[in-house]
């Protein structure tokens, strides 16, 4: 691989790493401005990430019969919900993966 190719790669990755990263930030601030149409105060701004964090330090509960997809299912929804927003240029155009 040559150096092109890296750089573009690496592009490719931050924007993936980005688009993870400021998803929550765009849902606390168009909480923010809706509760302002309404003449609210509104949540902060950061309540998504606070949510996440304590969605991430809940224990799972399964049932013991629980099939494998019922398992996998969530980690399913994730990944592709993630490469569908990495397929959309954000930032870069004429990236590796986008044809």
């Amino acid at each position: 691989m040559n150096l092109p190719t890296l750089f573009e790669l690496a592009a490719q990755a931050l924007q993936m790493l980005l688009v993870l990263a400021l998803a929550p930030l765009v849902l606390g601030v168009t909480r923010k401005i809706k509760a302002r149409l309404l003449r609210r105060i509104g949540p902060p701004t950061w309540q998504p990430y606070v949510d996440l964090w304590k969605l991430l330090h809940k224990e799972a509960v399964l049932a013991h019969n629980a099939s494998w997809l019922y398992r996998t299912a969530p980690y399913l929804l994730f990944a592709t919900t993630w490469v569908a927003a990495a397929l959309v240029p954000t930032v870069l155009v004429g990236l590796c993966f986008i044809l």
